[in-house]
């Protein structure tokens, strides 16, 4: 088992951590909550440069790190829209948006097309992840917390246009990938 890939489980294995706390009420749960999305979410980066500074790019990592970028992302939106957070419908689109693409990269890399990730979903998990970070730092204020002087609504608009930009990013994407395949076959 490589680093990269120990990186990657790890992030897998905070998923439902990140979760649980947010639902779960315990003093700074909600700061509990914020503090393992922000160590699962940057160990997506982690196990990615550690992957390729030590030359440890697996098929295994190849497969795990998409998963748990998926995992973490799409369970904690919802978890944010069970939380009122975040509007139904733009996180649906997201997770519409995933089903598709992935299922024509898995078709893809089945036949020996694309398997690279593209630069704007690069984008679009950075967007998404700044989204929850904002959604969660709002949950806090809500709470009565003092964040910056940042009110609960504030934190709620701007990561609602932080997942619309990441929508239109992952079309942008997926349209990418389309062409690409495209030209593969």
């Amino acid at each position: 088992m490589t680093i990269p890939n120990i990186i990657t489980l790890i992030r897998i294995f905070l998923v439902p951590f990140a979760i649980l706390s947010l639902f779960i009420d315990f003093p700074y749960h909600l700061h509990i909550a914020l503090v393992i999305y922000l160590v699962a979410s940057s160990s997506d980066f982690l196990d990615g440069f550690m992957a390729r500074k030590l030359k440890q790019e697996t098929n295994v990592g190849i497969l795990l790190d998409p998963m748990a970028d998926k995992l973490l992302h799409i369970l904690l939106l919802v978890s944010l829209v069970v939380l009122n957070v975040f509007p139904l419908w733009i996180v649906m689109l997201l997770i519409a948006r995933e089903l598709v693409v992935d299922t024509f990269l898995n078709f893809a890399s089945s036949h020996g097309g694309l398997t690279k990730s593209i630069f704007a979903t690069k984008f679009k998990s950075f967007f998404i992840d700044v989204a929850v970070i904002l959604g969660e730092l709002g949950l806090i204020v809500n709470e009565g917390y003092y964040v910056f002087g940042i009110t609960y609504n504030s934190f709620k608009t701007i990561a609602y246009i932080l997942l619309i930009i990441a929508f239109f990013l992952g079309v942008v994407g997926g349209k990418t990938y389309f062409t690409v395949i495209k030209k593969d076959f």
